[in-house]
């Protein structure tokens, strides 16, 4: 009898693992699939910021924090999906941490780039979008849901004030 129930038990086990399994992948795929449209459009700046009108560059900015928003969209869904599992080994989405870093790199040289045009209102959005990438950078090296979750909550705050912060921009 015993043995029948550690069997159910197991059977249970391997189905959440599967499970989460699937939501992690799904997870780890929403977000690199947005940092890759981040690198797209950091990559564009890049190259047309010389002969970008203001309020084209401020448009890409808005796409950017765009992105950002989807990864935290994302991280949302997979916490509130995996929230019934017990975890008992890390979640895999810290692969994604040099992709980050090579888009704040790209931000750091649109900001020299704004600074040549001399299109210095335009600099704290910037800002804003390196040190975003840098909480989206803490929260894919987080390894358990509830680490992810208190990243969430108190990273919900902030994005309330960038989001007012670009809507009121004015170019």
């Amino acid at each position: 009898m015993e043995e029948s129930e550690n069997s159910e038990v197991n059977k249970m086990d391997s189905h959440w693992s599967k499970e989460t399994s699937e939501f992690e992948s799904r997870c780890h795929n929403s977000i690199s699939h947005e940092l890759e449209i981040l690198d797209i459009i950091l990559s564009e700046m890049i190259s047309n910021i010389g002969n970008s009108s203001e309020d084209t560059i401020l448009l890409k900015l808005r796409e950017c924090l765009g992105c950002i928003s989807d990864i935290i969209i994302h991280a949302s869904q997979f916490i509130d999906q995996t929230q019934a599992v017990e975890r008992e080994y890390p979640i895999g989405v810290n692969p994604l941490q040099e992709g980050i870093r090579i888009n704040m790199t790209k931000t750091l040289t649109i900001t020299s780039k704004l600074r040549e045009r001399n299109l210095l209102q335009l600099l704290p959005l910037v800002k804003d979008l390196t040190l975003d990438l840098s909480e989206i950078k803490i929260l894919v090296s987080r390894t358990t849901l509830k680490q992810i979750e208190n990243f969430l909550e108190r990273y919900r705050f902030k994005k309330s004030y960038i989001r007012r912060k670009i809507e009121s921009f004015q170019t």
